[in-house]
């Protein structure tokens, strides 16, 4: 596969990552407790969003770069928090379903530990 994300138009990048983020962070919700609460598409990417109690994660996937983080905001303040370790290196720039799985695991890996 060439560059997938070249000439493949945006709602078809989403439905893939949706697709792979799913399954993955299942766990979220079962083990941690967090509830889904929101899918945002827009031109810059897709953020899904999960809250519990005073905390939102967010899993995103932004696309003009290419990259793939999560975050964990205090909702009263608006606030990312500093994860306890360090989390997985962003990569930029995919150009492959297959890279943005392997960024995928390594995030879900590391919240596994963080949450």
């Amino acid at each position: 596969m060439e560059n997938y994300y070249l000439d493949t138009p945006i709602y078809k990048i989403w439905i893939s990552v949706i697709d792979t983020l799913i399954p993955r962070s299942g766990f979220i919700i079962s083990e941690f407790n967090f509830q889904f609460r929101d899918i945002v598409c827009n031109r810059e990417g897709l953020v899904i969003v999960y809250i519990k109690k005073n905390f939102k994660l967010e899993l995103v996937y932004a696309h003009e770069y290419r990259s793939f983080f999560c975050r964990l905001i205090d909702i009263e303040t608006n606030l990312s928090y500093a994860w306890r370790n360090t989390p997985p290196a962003e990569k930029k720039n995919y150009e492959t379903l297959s890279e943005l799985d392997i960024e995928i695991d390594k995030w879900m890996s590391f919240l596994l530990t963080e949450l």
